[in-house]
């Protein structure tokens, strides 16, 4: 069913979607070099501290989609120090993968969008299945062997 014939959710937003995506490993060292306050900051803090640099894809889906009346989130799906964060906040214990569907799990959302469409295995598409009405991806280069 096409996203805009699906009925609307109760919650005072229309649709809710849940952009996952990645930062290389040498940015979010350097990162956490810079602010080293952030790894004892809230997860909202390092969330909003790494978007805020403007580095990849950042935050920008998600501020266009809320301007379009959906309730956007993002998550970081490799940053062991704000995943980390948020399964202590949220009395979680698993690895970076089970943070990762426990956080879709929670947000229920309409969409899952992955922007790196690596993360897009065959584990993970069946653990996220049942949690969302519609998994998408970005791609700019030859897809994966997993997916071909």
């Amino acid at each position: 069913m096409p996203i805009q014939n699906m009925p609307k959710q109760q919650t005072g937003q229309d649709y809710t979607i849940c952009f996952v995506g990645t930062c290389y490993d040498g940015f979010l060292a350097q990162h956490y070099q810079i602010h080293p306050e952030y790894l004892h900051a809230s997860y909202q803090t390092q969330l909003d501290g790494i978007l805020g640099t403007g580095f990849g894809d950042a935050d920008f889906y998600s501020r266009g989609m809320r301007c379009h009346g959906w309730h956007a989130v993002d998550l970081i799906a490799n940053c062991a120090a704000l995943q980390s964060t948020w399964a202590q906040e949220n009395q979680f214990d698993g690895g970076l993968l089970d943070i990762l569907v426990e956080q879709v799990k929670k947000l229920q959302p309409d969409v899952v969008y992955l922007q790196n469409i690596s993360l897009g295995t065959p584990e993970l598409m069946a653990r996220l299945r049942p949690l969302t009405r519609l998994i998408v991806g970005q791609i700019a280069s030859p897809l994966p062997t997993f997916v071909q």
